[in-house]
């Protein structure tokens, strides 16, 4: 998920138009946040931070469990297990994820907080040039 982002436009309405509903524009910002989200995903051999695709203005990561890694909760299927099969539903416990800091120092749940907190200003400049040279 990508954070909300306020652009102010001093042109025409056609220009606001042409910017928020361009593809190209959409998918720069959600290349610019990804780097950025990286920092933060918890990593033991890398797939979950790599294993993503870039759509305008989100950023998907496709790795079966990357839901779980970003709600930061154990979740268990109905015998317990941390593996369901599949069609199985798994359950919330309430109990956080211990992420390692080995690989990752970083890694935390929820990754868009703490990159959003730390790079807006990096990631604002970035997509102000990008736009600046496509008016």
């Amino acid at each position: 998920m990508i954070p909300n982002i306020h652009i102010e436009i001093y042109n025409s309405q056609q220009t606001a138009d042409r910017i928020c509903n361009n593809d190209n524009v959409g998918k720069f910002v959600a290349s610019e946040w990804s780097r950025y989200f990286a920092k933060y995903v918890p990593m033991q051999s890398g797939t979950l931070r790599t294993n993503i695709s870039i759509e305008p203005f989100k950023v998907i990561y496709e790795s079966p469990y990357a839901h779980y890694q970003w709600e930061g909760e154990l979740y268990v299927a109905d015998n317990g297990s941390s593996w369901a099969k599949q069609g199985e539903i798994k359950h919330p416990t309430g109990i956080p994820l211990n992420y390692s800091k080995e690989q990752n120092p970083l890694a935390t749940s929820h990754w868009e907080v703490p990159a959003y907190d730390a790079f807006k200003d990096v990631v604002a400049n970035s997509i102000s040039e990008y736009i600046r040279r496509m008016v």
